[in-house]
């Protein structure tokens, strides 16, 4: 069953994929006998936030992964085994949930790294099988591994996730609005996907396609405002004249979401893009004093916002025009920050 994860597992992963076995004690047993063998280092990069005190990684030399894995195929458990694989990398997905919520859980930036393979071996396994959540799974990490894994693939998972989503039986009566929900967070985590890897014009399309439906069938209000803030984000980029108007909105929205573990870090997310518009608009002194709220807001939730909070300032030093050798000491100063707090 082991062979099912591709890149090592956590002792946690051998658990939930072994099911009824007993990890505890096969586990050594495998390690005894040089079947599996455990990471001496389990830092890929210790600038990362990893090393000591990392959780053990696992890992089947290639050669006995092969093996392991036809057995797996004799057994007949291929499709338990690969459920079991997707299905904890699906609850890890809803432990970090944008860093919100009692049950969140603190990764390092190293963590999508090492995982990057089972994930995509989850996201294959899942698209033909549970599209939908593939899309939830995909959303829920978006804000983690954005950053760490190639954006161009996250769109593709997104894409196919979506298609397969898309290509299911029409739902009917009851089924109509989870459905439809679905179909619309994929769509905006798509417009968010284009906005990182800077395709500004199909993000800003996708957005204003989203608000529209979203509208229309009175949808989720956090999907809403992340299509809002995608818009008046890329709008910004696009030197549009009407973004305060989305920021309004999106602050009129926000008061739906009063106590909701969400609410603090889109606050900021918006605040911050306000303090670009008045960038922008010559207003330095407020400009400073959004970015300054934007921040304490995020320092209240989750690190994993602070990206946002370090890119719009990034974004507003550079409107004033700084040499390029303060900018990069500033940009050098954010990485650090971000890394600090990732560990």
């Amino acid at each position: 069953r082991l062979s099912v994860f591709s890149g090592g597992w956590t002792f946690e992963a051998a658990e939930s994929v072994g099911g009824s076995l007993d990890a505890f004690t096969l586990l050594p047993q495998l390690i005894a006998k040089s079947l599996v063998l455990r990471d001496t280092d389990t830092s890929l990069d210790k600038g990362r936030g990893e090393g000591e005190g990392a959780e053990p990684r696992y890992h089947y030399l290639e050669t006995v992964r092969q093996y392991a894995r036809d057995r797996l195929l004799e057994s007949g458990e291929v499709e338990e085994a690969r459920d079991r694989h997707f299905a904890y990398y699906e609850a890890l997905a809803k432990a970090v949930s944008f860093g919100t919520g009692p049950g969140a859980k603190t990764f390092t930036l190293a963590w999508p790294i090492q995982e990057h393979d089972n994930l995509r071996a989850a996201i294959d396994w899942g698209t033909g099988r549970y599209p939908e959540r593939v899309i939830n799974l995909l959303w829920d990490l978006s804000i983690l591994i954005a950053d760490q894994i190639p954006i161009s693939e996250l769109i593709d998972w997104s894409t196919a996730a979506t298609q397969q989503h898309e290509a299911l039986s029409p739902a009917e009566g009851e089924a109509t609005r989870p459905y439809e929900q679905t179909r619309h967070k994929a769509l905006v985590l798509i417009s968010m996907l284009k906005l990182f890897q800077g395709q500004v014009d199909e993000a800003k399309a996708l957005a204003g396609e989203a608000i529209n439906l979203l509208q229309r069938d009175n949808q989720d209000p956090i999907l809403l405002i992340m299509a809002r803030f995608v818009k008046g984000q890329a709008g910004y980029f696009l030197e549009d004249t009407n973004i305060e108007e989305l920021i309004n909105d999106s602050i009129s929205d926000l008061k739906t979401l009063q106590g909701h573990p969400i609410e603090r870090p889109m606050r900021a997310m918006v605040t911050m893009l306000s303090a670009e518009i008045a960038v922008r608009n010559g207003k330095m002194e407020l400009a400073e004093q959004r970015l300054a709220e934007g921040v304490a807001l995020l320092d209240q939730t989750s690190g994993l916002f602070l990206t946002w909070a370090e890119f719009n300032r990034l974004l507003m030093l550079k409107s004033i025009d700084l040499p390029d050798d303060e900018l990069r000491s500033h940009y050098e100063a954010g990485i650090k920050a971000l890394r600090d707090n990732h560990s």
